[in-house]
């Protein structure tokens, strides 16, 4: 069941029961750094939910171990850094 969404720098972001906000922030950080990185255009969406950003990828991305592990890595260190909670990620092929 979804709760509402927006889009924040073309990424969509669904929200679940509690509308945490703190996702903005996160999710803003972790595009900057993926296309730093040189993976732009790759969060197809995206939703926080008990402490975990679920992700759902483009595509044309879904078979890069190397790009979930690195999104995996910049999720947990961004989190912690931005809202002091180190938020583990899900990728899924779609959010409910």
């Amino acid at each position: 069941m979804g709760y509402g969404a927006v889009e924040l720098q073309g990424v969509p972001i669904q929200f679940d029961e509690d509308r945490d906000e703190r996702v903005f922030p996160v999710v803003a950080a972790l595009k900057a750094a993926l296309e730093h990185r040189g993976f732009p255009n790759v969060l197809s969406t995206v939703q926080e939910h008990e402490g975990t950003l679920v992700v759902v990828l483009k595509p044309f991305c879904r078979d890069w171990p190397e790009l979930q592990q690195l999104i995996e890595g910049l999720v947990t260190r961004l989190s912690d850094l931005i809202v002091l909670d180190p938020w583990t990620t899900e990728f899924v092929e779609e959010i409910k």
